[in-house]
């Protein structure tokens, strides 16, 4: 079982979950059986204000499977995928509830495993009135969706991101430029947020070839009014240029690490990012 302990936060009182302390499982069906997949949370921040602008919600489980590749390359052998997804949406609407009302109004990103395209249940897995059940509002969800363990189903992903929109979510495109998020699938999804990948991100301030694609997509971005949120930051250096070619959006470790705290800290990481800017 998951322990809770309070902890008095502004304007609420949070039920805060604790450092899981269970044991090792022995499957992925025990894992979901005894609640052991739980979120942590990723700060997305505004480069144009110093804000934090929302949270990318993680999944993780525990030991063998602390991280969502180990618990989906074993839910997948397992023939429980489906449970699995199900699972970290499931924990993701609980985290996001637990959070006071203030934060609540922040911006939440949360995977959706490609895997699930081809089951019938998909479309039943986060759906607007499951929000209205943990007093949540669709709008603050942004669903983010890659190619990665597509196989290529580009039309699979379009369909998607049409099904989360019509219900009045918005769409990131995660990892794009890598090698399985490219431009036809940029096309077909129409997404809200574009989430450059790390690998384009990383060493722009000694790429000139690195820093005219991203000045283009910047510009695109504008046109077409999606965002592009940089992944990966870690270097000052980067920063420095990302804000040099007006990337609205970040999301690495030099603003800070997933934690299930992170939202309780925002002040100290506003903090952080208005000394990284020079605010």
């Amino acid at each position: 079982m998951q322990s809770w302990r309070r902890m008095p936060k502004g304007d609420a009182v949070l039920n805060v979950p604790c450092r899981s302390s269970q044991g090792p499982v022995g499957s992925v069906r025990d894992l979901i059986r005894s609640g052991g997949v739980r979120s942590v949370f990723q700060p997305i921040v505004s480069l144009t204000d110093g804000t934090v602008y929302g949270y990318e919600v993680l999944s993780r489980g525990v030991e063998p499977f602390e991280s969502p590749f180990s618990m989906f390359s074993a839910a997948e052998d397992e023939g429980v995928t489906w449970d699995l997804e199900r699972a970290c949406r499931l924990s993701a609407m609980r985290a996001v509830s637990q959070l006071p009302r203030r934060l609540r109004e922040r911006a939440f990103f949360i995977n959706v495993s490609p895997r699930v395209l081809k089951d019938p249940r998909f479309k039943q897995g986060f759906t607007a009135s499951q929000l209205r059940a943990y007093g949540l509002n669709q709008g603050s969800f942004v669903i983010e969706i890659t190619e990665h363990s597509s196989d290529g189903d580009r039309d699979g992903l379009a369909r998607m991101a049409e099904h989360y929109a019509s219900q009045g979510f918005r769409i990131a495109l995660d990892d794009f430029g890598s090698g399985d998020s490219g431009l036809v699938t940029l096309v077909k999804c129409t997404p809200h947020f574009i989430k450059l990948d790390m690998e384009i991100v990383r060493g722009i301030s000694s790429s000139s070839y690195r820093r005219k694609l991203v000045k283009a997509l910047v510009y695109f971005a504008m046109g077409v009014d999606a965002r592009i949120i940089a992944e990966g930051v870690e270097e000052l250096e980067d920063l420095r240029v990302l804000l040099e070619l007006n990337v609205p959006m970040a999301q690495g470790f030099l603003f800070g690490r997933p934690s299930w705290d992170a939202p309780l800290r925002e002040e100290e990481t506003c903090g952080l990012i208005h000394a990284l800017l020079g605010f």
